[in-house]
């Protein structure tokens, strides 16, 4: 059954995924497929995780461009009603999971880094290409820490 259960976990993942629960629910833990089960686990943990990180970097490039070009924002109260709803988005999250509090910290520079190459983009796409190269390895350390990121002021225009 072991085996069988391992191949079916490259075969049909849904039926293994059923398995595998209904096994556990009756409590029949010997027969389960826990190699494949714990890495499982791990992916939906990381899952979890980088979606919260993309808002976080949604977050910092939005932030980025309101602090540092703001005159250069065609649609001023629209960027910052999006500032406020990712705030918003990622307070709701870590209300749910406090624990994500502590993963965000740690993916701060991953996400600063996606977040950098979207700035610099829309900056070359401004025809200001050589501020945004400027930009891209000057700013290589994220400007925020989580704390401001998530209540820092953010001044009217």
């Amino acid at each position: 059954m072991e085996k069988e259960l391992k191949e079916l976990y490259r075969e049909d993942f849904p039926l293994w995924a059923e398995i595998n629960y209904q096994l556990l629910k009756a409590g029949r833990y010997q027969e389960v497929d826990w190699e494949n089960l714990y890495t499982e686990l791990e992916k939906l943990i990381q899952r979890e995780v980088d979606e919260v990180a993309s808002y976080l970097s949604l977050l910092l490039e939005k932030l980025y461009i309101w602090e540092n070009y703001k005159e250069l924002i065609k649609e001023p109260k629209r960027h910052r009603i999006e500032i406020y709803h990712l705030r918003d988005r990622i307070e709701l999250e870590l209300e749910f999971s406090p624990s994500m509090r502590q993963r965000l910290e740690r993916e701060l520079y991953r996400a600063w880094n996606y977040a950098r190459v979207r700035i610099r983009l829309w900056l070359e796409s401004l025809d200001k290409k050589s501020e945004a190269i400027s930009f891209f390895y000057t700013f290589i350390d994220c400007p925020y820490d989580l704390t401001e990121a998530l209540t820092g002021k953010i001044e009217d225009t």
